[in-house]
C-alpha cells in the first residue's frame, strides 16, 4: 500500500504469480473503509482461472484488512456470479 497523507488516498496493487510469470492483478483506491479497484487484468488464462483465484483473495484479505465497502464500479456480466457473495448496486 502506497498512502497520502495529505490527502488520505492509498493506491495498492494486488498480484498473483505463476513462478516468474504475472497471472493476474488488481490496482485500487482506498479512502477510509472503501475498497475501489479501478482496473484488474488476468494474463495466463487457463483452466485454473487466476482473475477468479485472485479476486477471491483480496476479498478476504480486504475484508481483514476493515474495509467496509468494495466498489466495482460498473457491473459487468461477468461480475453476476459474484451475487450469492452478498453484492449490491450503488445508486
Amino acid at each position: 500500500f502506497r498512502t497520502d497523507p495529505d490527502a488520505g488516498v492509498g493506491v495498492c496493487c494486488f498480484e498473483l504469480w505463476e513462478g516468474h510469470e504475472l497471472a493476474a492483478a488488481t490496482f485500487s483506491f482506498l479512502r477510509g473503509r472503501v475498497f475501489h479497484d479501478f482496473t484488474m487484468c488476468t494474463l495466463l488464462r487457463d483452466h485454473r482461472s487466476a482473475g477468479h483465484v485472485l479476486t477471491k483473495a483480496v476479498g478476504h484479505l480486504i475484508g481483514v484488512a476493515g474495509y467496509t465497502c468494495w466498489y466495482w464500479g460498473f457491473k459487468n456480466p461477468y461480475m453476476a456470479e459474484y451475487d450469492s457473495y452478498g453484492t449490491y448496486h450503488l445508486e
